[in-house]
């Protein structure tokens, strides 16, 4: 899994450096379409009526989406109005880098829809629902003005850890960005 996570991680640094902002996500109607091709993985089609009437936690994971989407839009904004090697930008492109690998995540939850049995999707989406929503959380603070939230510690920890992140991966990713 570690050396996927680093794989995955180099191919985004190339897929998203240098390039515009863009939203990720499309919503049309019931159909939400994450354009995974520009963040180093096949799209994914996440049709709520297929989902919505057996798992909540599908649609709770769709909003999360969304509001990851949203976040890593505004990270990407604000990265690019601040100057190289500055803290503040490393910390907004290691976050903005973290909600690509939740997007890829995700996608792996979803694509293991007809393998696994309902209760185990279930848990599956509640835990990556928990851990994005801390993840959006850490996001907002960081781009709110005022004093700033410290996103080194046991929460942000747990984070990377879930995602199967090091910090020496994540150092290489930021710096080769």
């Amino acid at each position: 899994m570690q050396e996927n996570i680093m794989e995955l991680l180099a191919k985004v640094v190339t897929l998203i450096k240098g390039k515009d902002l863009e939203m990720l996500i499309k919503r049309t109607g019931n159909e939400i379409t994450l354009n995974g091709a520009k963040i180093g993985f096949a799209d994914l089609n996440m049709g709520l009526a297929n989902f919505s009437n057996k798992f909540i936690e599908f649609v709770k994971a769709n909003e999360v989406a969304t509001s990851l989407d949203n976040c890593q839009y505004h990270l990407s904004k604000t990265i690019s109005n601040i100057k190289d090697n500055d803290s503040f930008k490393q910390e907004c492109q290691r976050i903005r880098l973290m909600i690509i690998v939740a997007f890829h995540q995700l996608g792996q939850i979803i694509g293991t829809t007809k393998l696994t049995s309902d209760e185990s999707l279930k848990e599956q989406l509640t835990e990556w629902i928990r851990y994005m929503n801390d993840l959006i959380k850490h996001t907002i603070s960081i781009l709110e003005p005022g004093p700033k939230l410290v996103t080194k510690g046991p929460v942000y920890e747990q984070i990377m850890k879930y995602q199967g992140l090091s910090e020496k991966d994540m150092r290489e990713a930021i710096d080769n960005l």
